[in-house]
């Protein structure tokens, strides 16, 4: 128990310093507004409450996606001025919420199923630990979708091509809901793909010698094909 107590404590005092730091770099970079740095506080905290890795892995994310946020901001401000459809980046409480909610109630479930284990950095293991596996697998998921769809949106309007609106294959502007294009499919791929690749090699570093589980590197190629076939 002790064990236990000092590791969920040191924990989630890493949680606390690295939400900490990112709700206030967001803020001060105007990717968050004050608002969404405080949601965003939140949804890091349970995070790395449940685990390193959940923490790790949603961070990944955020740095990522808000970074994609001002890749092309030149051209992305023109779009607003002829489309209105593609956001200024400073995410909102809501934003924040739609986001990160369904992962922060999954890594929420975790953290409740884990409370009685000394390590909580588990493996993939649907044989030995099914539900704790389907929670983290839901989670990495959620994140997956999330990364993918922002690596799509942020990169995909700075396609060279006009994209095709996904319903009937006519060419729409850049901007515009339900365009696609190969950019955009490629980033998808790479967005989903990037988060399985961290969820693995997070998983390498953190479980402890001597446990035993599926291979997991599966999950990056695995997510790489369900984002091409998602996006």
């Amino acid at each position: 128990l002790a064990v236990r107590g000092f590791r969920m404590h040191r924990r989630h005092m890493v949680g606390f310093l690295l939400s900490s730091l990112l709700a206030a770099r967001g803020f001060r970079k105007r990717s968050l507004t004050l608002a969404g740095s405080g949601a965003a506080f939140v949804v890091g905290l349970v995070s790395f409450g449940a685990s390193v890795r959940l923490g790790l892995t949603l961070i990944t994310f955020y740095l990522t996606s808000t970074r994609l946020t001002r890749v092309g901001a030149t051209r992305k401000r023109k779009l607003d001025a002829t489309t209105g459809e593609h956001d200024s980046g400073h995410r909102s409480a809501v934003q924040v919420l739609a986001n990160g909610g369904l992962g922060t109630f999954l890594a929420a479930c975790f953290a409740w199923h884990t409370r009685s284990v000394i390590s909580v950095e588990l493996p993939l293991d649907q044989g030995h630990d099914p539900l704790g596996t389907m929670l983290q697998v839901g989670y990495l998921c959620h994140y997956a979708c999330v990364n993918a769809d922002t690596w799509a949106s942020e990169l995909g309007v700075l396609s060279p091509s006009a994209p095709r609106l996904i319903t009937t294959l006519q060419q729409v502007p850049p901007g515009t809901n339900g365009g696609v294009s190969v950019l955009g499919t490629i980033a998808s791929a790479l967005g989903g793909g990037l988060m399985g690749l961290t969820f693995w090699v997070l998983g390498v570093i953190l479980h402890e010698a001597g446990t035993t589980a599926p291979p997991q590197w599966p999950l990056v190629p695995l997510f790489v094909l369900a984002r091409l076939g998602g996006a």
